[in-house]
């Protein structure tokens, strides 16, 4: 089909959510064309095979968290091995071993009062109406730290009604870190794959290193998308266009990005309000897996204050790979800091105590992954903001039935930021179109 073809549906971007609603289109009958930035599929999805040891290991999204129905109906369908997070996890924290009656009784008074708040409110400013002062400020920075490290959110921004629904559901915070079944072997990349397959199957079409430059609405008659492609500018037709890019990319380029005519102003307006993470991971394999003496042979996710301060290991495989991960908010200025190996060494000499040689002989390699720094995700995943649902429906409301955003971002629903909530998002979007 050539470039002059009139597609019934084109999307932005071959992740999770791109590829869930191109399935269902395709396999409903609709030409679908689907155009990708990368010369590979997932977006912020990236399984990838170390060479020297064998190992697939995920610079991306890596944890199921829970039995989740989108995700586990892919992996079931592909015959995927999913197995349980059951190492241990180890707290290097203030109080970690020995939790004070205060700190007791201010989780108590957090899940009371968290059970009757009927009207939204930030982070911020919930702990600070509620827990004030001095008594109350290590219970603060535990809350704050683990919204900042797990969920990317600025605590002056992210929701709470929207944490309190994720935190319940999943049985609060501590339930991330160590119950979440997750993919072993194969890793996400082979659900993503899988899904390629079944698009292409069904008769949709795959373009890569196919950047999208602009979108124009401007034809009552057809969406036209126009696409870099070796020093080209192509040009496609549609009926309606999907976009995935997440909010980031807006938020980092504004008018310099992706152009939408008309409504550009519009839309970057909106995009500028969703809330947006970012986040680090590090991938260090080892000639022999030192925390296992350290610490604990079972060791699953380690809990720090260091600069990178959550590590977890490949247990129940007995890989020798520590995976470090830092994530937060983008401060002011859109400046987020580079992590180098000096830092990861510090963190480990601080979190291990072994003096830095030795560590240094024991790595045989790392690889550090920095989300922000990615040109097509500028990040690493949303969170909730009061007025989320509201947001989204915004966006989709701009050109009805012609331009579509589907991704973990834009869903309105837990569970927020993960690749479950892209499938959602994906699934819905199709629904959508497919009753037009």
């Amino acid at each position: 089909m050539g470039i002059s073809a009139k597609w019934d549906t084109l999307i932005v971007g071959v992740g999770a959510s791109g590829l869930q609603c191109g399935v269902r289109l395709a396999e409903a009958g609709q030409k679908v064309l689907i155009l990708e930035a990368r010369n590979r599929a997932g977006g912020r999805i990236h399984t990838f095979t170390d060479k020297q040891t064998g190992y697939n290991l995920e610079a991306g999204a890596e944890f199921i968290h829970g039995r989740l129905p989108h995700t586990f109906r892919w992996v079931e369908k592909l015959h995927l091995s999913v197995s349980a997070v059951t190492g241990k996890t180890i707290r290097l924290l203030p109080d970690a071993s020995s939790p004070s009656p205060s700190r007791e009784a201010a989780w108590k008074k957090f899940h009371e009062i968290l059970a009757g708040l009927r009207h939204d409110t930030t982070l911020h400013a919930f702990l600070n109406t509620y827990f004030p002062g001095e008594s109350y400020a290590d219970f603060r920075q535990e809350l704050l730290r683990f919204a900042m490290g797990y969920d990317a959110a600025d605590p002056e921004r992210v929701s709470m009604l929207a944490l309190r629904d994720e935190w319940e559901q999943e049985e609060g915070p501590n339930y991330r870190i160590g119950r979440a079944p997750h993919l072993q072997a194969s890793g996400y990349g082979a659900m993503i794959y899988g899904m390629v397959a079944q698009f292409q199957q069904a008769g949709g079409k795959l373009l890569y290193a196919h950047p999208v430059r602009q979108v124009s609405l401007s034809s009552p008659a057809f969406v036209q998308v126009k696409a870099h492609f070796r020093q080209k500018i192509l040009t496609y037709m549609a009926d309606r266009v999907v976009i995935t890019l997440p909010p980031g990319t807006f938020q980092k380029y504004g008018h310099k990005g992706i152009s939408i005519e008309p409504g550009e102003d519009r839309i970057i307006q909106v995009m500028q309000q969703l809330g947006y993470g970012t986040a680090t991971k590090i991938i260090t394999l080892w000639k022999h897996p030192w925390w296992a003496s350290r610490f604990a042979p079972d060791m699953g996710f380690l809990i720090s204050q260091a600069p990178v301060p959550t590590w977890w290991t490949a247990y129940p495989n007995d890989w020798p790979v520590l995976t470090g991960w830092k994530g937060g908010p983008l401060p002011s200025g859109n400046t987020w800091p580079v992590i180098q190996k000096d830092a990861v060494i510090q963190s480990l000499v601080q979190i291990s105590g072994l003096p830095a040689k030795i560590l240094q002989k024991e790595l045989l390699k790392y690889f550090i992954f920095d989300w922000y720094l990615d040109p097509f995700a500028c990040g690493s995943y949303s969170y909730p903001v009061p007025g989320h649902q509201t947001l989204i429906k915004q966006l989709q409301a701009f050109f009805p039935h012609r331009l579509y955003f589907a991704g973990e971002a834009y869903y309105a629903h837990p569970p927020w930021g993960t690749v479950e909530s892209a499938l959602a998002s994906g699934n819905e979007i199709a629904t959508s179109i497919l009753k037009t």
